[in-house]
């Protein structure tokens, strides 16, 4: 005799925002920083476009140690500003829909991707970073697998 199947169903939520969302039993974060794990001073402007549609994970490591130093949450479309501390930095992202937290990421349909580009943060200097394809766009971007993020 066969068992009754269950199907688990989705669960809209609301964010503080009462915006609904599809999220693995997670209220999907705010746009702006997500965690900062390295007490350093925040002293370099730092701006991220995002392109509509997906949601972002976005990281910045360390050069040298791949310790993760920030990470920030973006709704498709939106903007962040921050600052960052002194130093060298890699960038890599996922992209999604529903929000699972920050192990899971988008759950199974999670995309990761790194830049081509290194970033050097200081006081003398501005970032600006579209994470927004363009033709002929000067920030290199490639897939890389899950367990690399």
């Amino acid at each position: 005799m066969g068992g009754v199947g269950v199907i688990p169903l989705a669960v809209a939520l609301l964010n503080e925002h009462h915006e609904p969302t599809q999220a693995c039993d997670l209220l999907q974060p705010a746009t702006g920083r997500y965690a900062r794990y390295a007490q350093l001073p925040l002293v370099a402007p730092l701006t991220i476009r995002t392109e509509g549609g997906s949601n972002y994970f976005i990281k910045f490591q360390e050069i040298g140690t791949n310790r993760t130093i920030m990470t920030f949450f973006a709704k498709g479309g939106e903007t962040i500003q921050h600052k960052m501390p002194n130093g060298t930095y890699a960038l890599k992202y996922a992209t999604g829909e529903t929000w699972c937290g920050d192990q899971k990421l988008f759950g199974a349909s999670t995309q990761v991707h790194e830049t081509g580009r290194l970033f050097s943060f200081d006081d003398e200097h501005t970032y600006s970073v579209e994470l927004i394809r363009q033709k002929n766009g000067n920030l290199p971007v490639r897939t890389i697998s899950l367990k690399d993020f």
